[in-house]
């Protein structure tokens, strides 16, 4: 989970978005988490950044809790392409188009919706 305290965290905020992790990280900007604590989040989408280890690709398409987890069953998690967390102003920017077109495309009447 990235927090926010990290890069992502203050571009969601700059796009006057919440991020559904409201505490702070205190290390590397991330936060180690199990998964139970992504049912905590209610409403949110969930925005996969890259590396994402291809065995855990595959362990949470096949998980029961993964598949009961409120964003993936509405269909609101978002596969980003790779971004780097520590990459400055020209990482933040990357990360504000790619979510916000990948948000277009995801919402009813989006490119793909």
């Amino acid at each position: 989970m990235f927090g926010t305290d990290s890069m992502f965290g203050a571009v969601l905020e700059r796009l006057g978005l919440a991020n559904a992790w409201a505490a702070a990280t205190r290390y590397s900007a991330t936060a180690p988490l199990g998964l139970e604590a992504l049912a905590q989040v209610g409403e949110a989408w969930i925005v996969l950044i890259p590396p994402v280890p291809a065995d855990a690709e595959r362990m949470l398409a096949a998980s029961a809790f993964w598949q009961a987890l409120p964003a993936v069953r509405a269909g609101r998690v978002l596969r980003l392409a790779a971004i780097d967390p520590f990459g400055g102003l020209p990482a933040a920017l990357r990360f504000a188009r790619l979510l916000t077109g990948a948000m277009a495309q995801a919402q009813p009447g989006g490119a793909h919706g």
